[in-house]
């Protein structure tokens, strides 16, 4: 029903499916966090912010408890729910708090080079420019290195390099041909997935891993 635009529809059977996991599985099952995260990222993409926030709030507290706060799982979830604050209300003092010393957690567990790495790099950025503690090299600098690690053309590093041309555009989301197009690239390439490996996002590096629910891929 995603790929087909039915959001309404996409909507009924995420949250259908969401309550049959909390019964059956509980609260923090990894299956059941996929599907949180998942109906967040639908709300989010449909602009109900409010609505996504707890979701993806709730996610990042169950990641913590569950593998602490250097694990891949939960630096994944950390990025979207600093992304998610960044959107709402341009909330980036709140933003900043969460996306924290993420980066320098990631380079030192996953690798500079690692696409978990760049993006909570570019997230950072993006909240440090739009606070008026860097300029927009800060940002140059991060997909540069997406371009050496990545290539021109993946769809992460196409994304921020569209941002940086057009940040007005960006800081809210408002998105623009170039980034829709690189995240329908990313959703086709990668096939359905539940977050990072139980839980969020793509940023583990593009290979599709977690419940084969048939929900849609999450949000870098």
């Amino acid at each position: 029903l995603y790929a087909k635009g039915d959001l309404d529809g996409a909507e009924a059977l995420h949250r259908e499916a969401l309550e049959a996991r909390r019964e059956t599985l509980g609260d923090r099952h990894p299956d059941t966090l996929n599907m949180i995260s998942n109906l967040g990222e639908l709300l989010r993409e449909r602009g109900d912010l409010d609505g996504a926030e707890p979701l993806s709030r709730e996610v990042l507290e169950a990641k913590r408890e569950t593998y602490g706060d250097r694990h891949l799982e939960t630096l994944l979830s950390i990025g979207n729910y600093s992304d998610l604050l960044r959107e709402k209300k341009g909330d980036l003092d709140a933003a900043k708090r969460t996306i924290g010393e993420a980066p320098e957690v990631a380079r030192e567990t996953i690798g500079a080079d690692h696409i978990t790495t760049l993006v909570l790099e570019a997230k950072a950025a993006r909240i440090r420019i739009a606070l008026g503690e860097a300029d927009t090299n800060a940002l140059r600098e991060v997909v540069a290195s997406m371009e050496a690690a990545l290539g021109a053309e993946h769809p992460q590093t196409r994304k921020y390099s569209c941002v940086i041309n057009d940040l007005p555009a960006h800081w809210q989301e408002k998105g623009c041909d170039c980034c829709r197009e690189g995240l329908r690239t990313s959703k086709t390439a990668i096939g359905t997935v539940e977050d990072d490996g139980g839980g969020e996002d793509l940023d583990s590096g593009g290979v599709a891993v977690g419940s084969s629910s048939g929900t849609k891929p999450q949000r870098r």
